[in-house]
């Protein structure tokens, strides 16, 4: 075994405090001493801040810091983000908020709905509006699992009658959603808020106001309303316990300002501040960043918002003061840039953020001029993501490119003009020209557009200027356009370049001719089989079995031939035919049966085979993501298109691991070469193209080569992104060999991302005994990727021990996803215990599929039921909509392990 797995392990323990697991994959897990089961030392910046007694100020502002840096401790920040989470699902909503700012994609609040339903509701209560807004968002995914929409409404409807204001108040909440509609549902709402006003409720004073400002359900009442908005602010009652809404103030503020009050306003919202809104104490302050003498107490009380109440955009507002303030602070522009990039605090502003890295630059911040060159090679395509649309402001600028003759950005809008037929009529105006600049993929998007105005039209000009451009996919819809036999010379020619529907064509045109050429056709055919084309599959082995009968035989071959010759093809070692066998199996949902040749398809380099087997643990065989993951990496280094497609979805997306649009961007490019990928001409890829950057991007090299010289300790991020543009031929030549000894080198300066690269760079050229390596470099540095594919190795490898202590250090550093890899791998082998424990672990890191996983394998039914709840709560929709029984019981979890294959060995 190599010397790395030692290190690997004694970094995830020193990282996550836990204790190394005696167990391997095989036996059951021991318990492990606790005494050392904690966090790293008090002396350092976690201990210090995030410790369970410290408050969440420190240990926000600590994540902060680690969000915003430019150079991030990868280790540290998940341990902070760790932390936070435990407090969120223990209720504290504001580190759910402060989580929830860093990751749009994240729900709302903690991770048990029974438990977020609970705070969300108290701090509604409490008068937190926006407790109300979220609490909105969450009942309306509630209750259709648990609660019941009807009986709630009934309730808090007949406690409202009776009186009860808060009852009133929520009867609104619930059906606030029906306040833009006609008739008497929305008037319910209207009065139900009027009636917990009345009854002395805040948060239904600052609704009602808002309906009697905006003039909905009422007519408006502005006098109505500020009487209501300051009921709301000021509330009811005295002391801590006081029914009001800080957020009232706000609103009476806003309401007295337009009615030329300012002084009053600047009252209300005095209120607010004190009441615990920090937006009410910015809103104070703003105004009065203007006064050079009043600027740093106004910064001082602006920190103490940011940390105190942790106030993201009280962070961002005194970074950015104190970077445009004629004493440029080069570390505050550095985090203000940063914010913007990601919108933290602040609206995302990518032009923004690039300026502010120019000034951190211009303050001497060094790395902050690497992150400036950053966001000028690839300004477009992290304006709008990997797979958006773009802004009107950034199709303008493509408009203006397409006039000045760069086709690419023609091409760009020819896919991205709009919708309806002006917008169709753009599209087909932007094909045009970009064909005239010598696009081959616009005329061939152009030529689509006429066709679909035209469907009888045939052979048109765009088409065939589309393919004399050399765009494979033009030959073929033109070979089809021109029909046979005509169009075959052009259908060989799309073959050649890799277009599998061509190659079935021009094969199948051939074997069903009469008479037959079948030792003509079964060349093409061979080929779209190998591209991974199903019926050339088909066609080809039909063909084949034909060839070896006596002449004159004309009977098609029985199913008893045709799984002969694949089984006699497979053991030979033609890879694609293993892959047909295997697809033939699933045919006849043979699901386990199909595991084995697909695994051999894949293991004898057919990509096409390892996505097949990344899909079946994707769903048809078992659920075992980190198992589909690998498949799909196999499958996308083995050159399949659609496992390309998924997996750079998954790593722009950061399904699995972390989000990597470097990564997801390289893939995209490479795959949209293939003539058989089509709409793949999105902004963000456009974009990348180097014929639209070219400037920028070899601007940006040539910072990356001057910053990075001679010392990537000094400047990882400027050495990791020289390496990168060296791997990408961006901004200059492609090269491989320099830029796989970049990585390693800043992997050694400490840089785990560049260690996670290293690695890559090895697998990409079949080294994977020099790619482990690298990725359990990657892993000691906090890259869990890297601990994954590290241990999927080793499986590759049939290191099964070593293997399984890799992922029982995963599981033991609370990564859910390997506490569940494991759970499955022992069930499959028949230890029932060992997989209980290792989904129980799974269950309490929140992984819904596990929780349910250990619910049918629990034999008492009454904790059966309560794990089966925790299923539920943790969001798991089929533990939500079907009880216990209906799933199937233990009987379910046994037919899903008949189905799957065993653990997968080379």
């Amino acid at each position: 075994m190599r010397s790395a797995i030692p290190f690997l392990l004694a970094v995830l323990i020193l990282s996550t405090g836990c204790q190394p697991s005696t167990s391997t994959s095989t036996g059951s897990p021991k318990a492990t001493p606790q005494e050392d089961s904690v966090v790293p030392a008090p002396g350092g910046p976690f201990g210090e801040n995030c410790s369970k007694d410290a408050p969440l100020g420190a240990c926000a502002e600590l994540f902060r810091e680690l969000e915003l840096s430019l150079e991030p401790d990868l280790r540290l920040r998940q341990q902070v983000r760790l932390a936070l989470q435990e407090r969120c699902d223990a209720g504290g909503l504001d580190e759910c908020r402060v989580l929830k700012a860093t990751n749009p994609y994240r729900g709302f609040g903690p991770s048990e709905w029974a438990v977020a339903h609970k705070a969300y509701g108290e701090r509604c209560d409490f008068g937190d509006l926006r407790a109300c807004e979220e609490w909105i968002v969450l009942m309306g995914r509630i209750d259709g699992y648990f609660f019941g929409s009807r009986e709630l409404e009934g309730e808090y409807s007949k406690a409202c009658r009776s009186g009860d204001a808060a009852a009133c108040r929520n009867y609104g909440l619930k059906q606030h959603g029906f306040l833009s509609e006609f008739g008497s549902r929305g008037d319910e709402v209207g009065q139900a808020f009027k009636t917990s006003c009345e009854g002395k409720d805040a948060v239904g004073c600052l609704y009602w106001g808002r309906l009697q400002r905006d003039g909905r359900r009422t007519a408006v009442d502005l006098a109505g309303a500020l009487t209501s908005f300051e009921a709301a602010c000021v509330g009811f009652g005295s002391g801590p316990g006081a029914n009001r809404t800080a957020t009232g103030c706000g609103e009476w503020a806003d309401l007295l300002r337009a009615q030329e009050s300012p002084e009053k306003a600047d009252a209300a919202l005095q209120i607010g501040c004190e009441a615990g809104d920090p937006n009410d104490c910015i809103a104070r302050l703003l105004p009065t960043l203007g006064d050079e003498a009043r600027v740093d107490d106004v910064l001082a009380e602006l920190d103490g918002l940011c940390t105190a109440k942790f106030s993201w955009e009280a962070c961002a507002i005194a970074d950015q003061t104190r970077c445009e303030r004629a004493v440029v602070d080069g570390g505050a522009c550095a985090r203000w840039a940063r914010a913007q990039e990601r919108g933290l605090g602040t609206p995302r502003a990518r032009q923004g953020a690039r300026a502010s890295f120019d000034r951190a630059c211009a303050a001497g911040v060094e790395d902050a001029c690497v992150h400036s060159a950053r966001m000028s090679e690839r300004l477009l395509d992290l304006e709008f993501g990997l797979f958006g649309g773009a802004t009107p402001e950034q199709a303008a600028l493509y408009v203006a490119r397409c006039d000045a003759g760069e086709a690419l950005a023609c091409l760009f809008m020819a896919n991205w003009a709009g919708y309806g037929a002006e917008a169709e009529a753009q599209e087909l105006t932007y094909a045009q020209r970009g064909c005239e600049l010598g696009s081959a993929e616009a005329c061939e998007v152009g030529a689509s557009y006429l066709r679909q105005q035209e469907p009888t039209l045939g052979v048109n000009p765009m088409l065939e200027k589309s393919c004399e451009l050399g765009d494979l996919r033009g030959c073929s819809q033109l070979a089809y356009a021109k029909g046979n036999p005509a169009g075959l010379p052009l259908h060989e020619r799309a073959c050649e370049g890799g277009a599998a529907a061509s190659c079935y064509e021009r094969g199948a045109v051939a074997v069903y001719a009469a008479p037959n050429h079948l030792a003509e056709g079964l060349p093409f055919l061979k080929r779209g089989c190998e591209l991974g084309h199903e019926p050339s599959c088909v066609v080809w082995i039909d063909a084949e079995i034909r060839q070896s009968r006596a002449a004159g035989d004309l009977t098609l071959p029985t199913e008893d031939e045709r799984r002969n010759a694949l089984d006699a093809h497979c053991e030979s070692g033609l890879a694609m035919a293993c892959r047909q066998m295997g697809i033939e199996r699933q045919h006849k949902a043979d699901f386990k049966g199909a595991a084995a040749p697909f695994e051999k398809a894949c293991t004898g380099g057919d990509g096409n085979g390892c996505e097949l087997l990344s899909r079946a643990f994707d769903g048809t065989l078992s659920q075992d993501g980190l198992q589909s993951y690998w498949w799909m990496r196999r499958a996308c280094h083995l050159g399949s298109l659609w496992a390309c497609k998924d997996f750079a979805e998954e790593l722009a997306y950061g399904r699995t691991f972390g989000v990597d649009i470097d990564r997801a961007l390289e893939l995209q490019q490479a795959n949209c070469q293939s003539p058989e990928m089509y709409g793949c001409t999105d902004a963000a890829l456009l974009s990348d193209r180097a014929e639209l950057l070219s400037d920028d991007a070899k601007a940006a090299r040539t910072l990356y080569e001057k910053t990075c010289a001679n010392d990537p300790g000094k400047h990882p991020y400027a050495c990791f992104n020289l390496a990168r543009v060296q791997r990408e031929g961006r901004g200059g030549p492609r090269d491989e060999v320099a830029s796989r000894a970049g990585f390693e080198a800043t992997c050694k300066a400490g840089s785990a991302p560049a260690c996670l690269y290293a690695g890559l760079a090895h697998e990409e050229s079949n080294s994977l005994e020099a790619s482990e390596e690298w990725y359990d470099l990657a892993c000691a540095g906090g890259e869990q990727e890297g601990c994954v594919v590290a241990a999927f190795i080793d499986e590759d490898a049939e290191r099964a021990v070593e293997a399984g202590k890799a992922f029982d250090a995963l599981c033991e550093a609370r990564f859910g996803a390997a506490c569940r890899h494991l759970g499955l791998e022992a069930y499959r082998r028949g230890e029932k215990e060992v997989a209980i424990e290792r989904f129980r672990l799974a269950c309490d890191l929140h992984e819904a599929a596990s929780c349910a996983g250990l619910a049918l394998l629990t034999a008492d039914p009454e904790q059966a039921d309560a794990v089966y709840n925790r299923a539920c709560a943790y969001r798991d929709m089929l533990a939500c909509t079907l009880t216990r029984e209906e799933l199937g019981g233990a009987d379910w979890l046994e037919r899903v392990a008949k189905e799957s294959p065993p653990p997968i060995k080379k």
